[in-house]
């Protein structure tokens, strides 16, 4: 059987028979690969489908590279005949393992990687309410994702949450309102503790250059300084 995908109806490596058929969605512009320990097929081309001709059982290492970005996949194939289908994306850390890796800027406050060695940064915006920001281009990404493992904050308006906004996102002081939202997702469902959780926001209907941003406010006396520790945070 052959296959004529991704323009072409082999790839480099691989034999017009097959085994198995690993079909690969990827991020177009990118090189694409099937590695099995010294076996390397490699897709034809760069348009962002290919379908592997594997040709024998075993876990299969799916790759694509584009420049400094990466993204792989382990696909077992266990059955002749079988077929499997994968999706790859390239990811872009804001915060990764902690450490913060992009240009984020606090309308209050500091962010601080590895918080007192826990693995997680920090951010505290004093007596506030404030944003956290970083400002891209989104249009290639389809979700944000932000993990925390605590934190502590007023609950209103978009208070505390995660969202994408227009450049110039704006966050009223006493509401906790954040201007020109496209989407967003709340940190916890009334004020007080946040909990460990892992968020995720769809912007796959959003393009151009746009900021990302994490919210938190004060609110009231009684509740202890606002602050948030983060994990990981990417887009993807």
């Amino acid at each position: 059987m052959i296959f004529v995908v991704g323009g072409g109806t082999k790839g480099s490596g691989e034999d017009t028979s097959a085994f198995a058929y690993i079909t690969v969605n990827y991020p177009s512009g990118s090189t694409c690969t099937a590695t099995k320990g010294t076996k390397t097929l490699t897709a034809s081309g760069s348009v962002g489908t290919w379908v592997f001709l594997v040709p024998e059982a075993g876990s299969w290492i799916i790759s694509c590279t584009d420049g400094f970005k990466s993204a792989s996949s382990t696909v077992s194939i266990t059955t002749e005949g079988q077929n499997e289908k994968i999706a790859l994306s390239y990811r872009t850390y804001l915060v990764q393992d902690g450490e913060v890796v992009f240009d984020l800027v606090p309308t209050r406050g500091t962010i601080t990687s590895n918080y007192n060695d826990s693995g997680t940064a920090s951010w505290d915006p004093g007596s506030y309410v404030a944003l956290l920001k970083a400002t891209l281009d989104v249009t290639t990404f389809s979700k944000i994702v932000l993990n925390v493992t605590a934190g502590l904050s007023w609950h209103g308006g978009q208070t505390p949450g995660v969202g994408c906004s227009n450049e110039n996102v704006t966050i009223n002081s006493s509401s906790a309102v954040v201007s020109q939202y496209y989407a967003y997702a709340f940190l916890n469902s009334s004020s007080g503790s946040i909990s460990e959780a892992t968020h995720e926001v769809d912007i796959s209907e959003v393009s151009d250059t746009k900021t990302i941003w994490i919210s938190l406010s004060y609110g009231s006396a009684s509740l202890s300084r606002p602050y948030v520790r983060i994990r990981n945070w990417y887009l993807e």
